[in-house]
């Protein structure tokens, strides 16, 4: 495009910009709808976007998005569609852990948890249950555990059977307030347990809505209480794993599987999953959420188009004369078509201006607002993830439906005559 055609859609756009604030009031109603239509649709990208930041931050510090999960199934369908109660040859122990990391190349890291249940714990004379855990040292970096007090388990303690635990944060302040724990012993059952060290609170921000306290777990070696207290070969443990990458999650569920078909005959026996799993439902949560705002930008863009539209038709009527005056000294159809269509660009790029800023402004206010009322004291942010690339298609979006709305009218300019158009009353 050469410098002449750069000038003529200066001027135009002056024209139009021009056009606007001769009108202001009708020019402001028109841009209602796709102001309207524009901020719904960054709004909405802004939104779903927060959401999925959020939810997988929560996931992260809770867990690990490349996470494993590999545990017993209770009952399991055979082929007739009746249930059964799976064999206790396929219980989980220390051997299937250290098996995995050794036959499946792409998970980094392996171990094992086993629930025993709630007990009754006593520390001078107080009593509150807890759930204890039998756990393998892995646990600790899977599960994202910060001490606040004392060590975690190690090697030593599993292969001794030693009676030592590491208590949660509830358990320590209850039990132990602002002392350190460390060295001191509680009573679980008929168990007399060593704490060597106290985790740092857990139930935080997304977790505070869980139904059940994750703070109040007591974690001993695995063969400490299946010496102390199942008596029995690791009942009801399941083990954790943790893919290399990302795009080693299903590789590695893969390989665990083959491992255990060829150990137990079948994978009927034993259930496996993937932490990536849930983010395919907050991918469809995040999907649902903007098909239904999409649905709404649809409409109001629509109104906003047909607005814009009827703003044009209004200014061809009353223009009539400036339009054969311009024919009348050698303007072109094409001159008059592209001015036309132009003022109808700047009104639409003019509302998506607006649309985004509002939209940014809103998007930041809200993610501050959650943070500091919501969010801050239970240890979560809530991040105000505003998209470049959804304001770019928002600018997209309006200058496609001003181009839509300003055909007809341009046309009909356009085709005006001079001696029809300076004869016009």
């Amino acid at each position: 495009m050469n410098f002449i055609g750069l000038r003529k859609i200066g001027i135009n756009f002056r024209v139009g910009w021009e056009a606007l604030l001769r009108n202001k009031f009708r020019s402001l109603l028109t841009l209602l709808g796709i102001i309207l239509g524009i901020f719904i649709v960054v709004t909405t990208v802004s939104l779903s976007g927060s959401i999925k930041t959020f939810l997988i931050a929560e996931m992260n510090r809770l867990s690990d998005t490349t996470g494993l999960s590999v545990g017993k199934k209770e009952w399991y369908e055979k082929s007739s569609g009746k249930y059964e109660r799976s064999p206790k040859t396929a219980n989980l122990g220390l051997q299937d852990v250290e098996e995995i990391l050794e036959y499946c190349p792409s998970v980094s890291i392996a171990a094992a948890a086993n629930v025993f249940g709630r007990l009754d714990t006593v520390h001078r004379g107080k009593t509150m249950p807890y759930e204890l855990l039998g756990v393998t040292i892995g646990i600790k970096e899977l599960w994202n555990f910060e001490l606040s007090h004392g060590r975690w388990i190690r090697q030593s303690d599993i292969d001794t059977r030693a009676r030592v635990v590491v208590i949660g944060s509830k358990i320590k302040d209850e039990l132990f307030g602002e002392s350190n724990p460390a060295g001191k012993e509680i009573r679980a059952g008929n168990v007399r347990l060593t704490v060597i060290g106290a985790i740092k609170k857990r139930q935080l921000g997304m977790a505070k809505l869980m139904p059940f306290s994750i703070d109040n777990d007591m974690y001993a070696p695995f063969t400490t209480v299946d010496t102390y207290y199942t008596g029995k070969f690791m009942r009801n443990a399941w083990i954790n794993a943790r893919a290399k990458d990302m795009a080693h999650v299903d590789q590695a569920r893969k390989e665990i599987k083959i491992l255990f078909f060829r150990k137990f005959g079948t994978i009927e026996y034993h259930g496996f999953r993937a932490n990536k799993d849930a983010m395919k439902e907050i991918d469809k949560m995040v999907l649902t959420i903007q098909l239904v705002a999409g649905c709404a930008a649809a409409i109001s863009l629509l109104v906003g188009g047909i607005g814009t539209m009827n703003i044009m038709l209004v200014s061809v009527t009353e223009r009539t004369k400036e339009i054969g005056l311009r024919k009348a000294i050698g303007a072109k159809n094409n001159d008059i078509r592209f001015q036309f269509l132009i003022e109808a660009i700047v009104i639409c790029l003019f509302g998506g201006l607006i649309g985004t800023m509002l939209s940014v402004l809103v998007s930041s206010g809200a993610g501050w607002a959650i943070t500091t009322l919501f969010l801050e004291s239970h240890g979560a942010t809530w991040e105000a993830d505003v998209r470049l690339w959804a304001a770019v298609g928002a600018f997209g979006i309006s200058t496609l439906v001003g181009a839509m709305a300003g055909l007809y009218p341009s046309n009909k300019a356009a085709k005006l005559t001079p001696v029809e158009a300076l004869r016009f009353d």
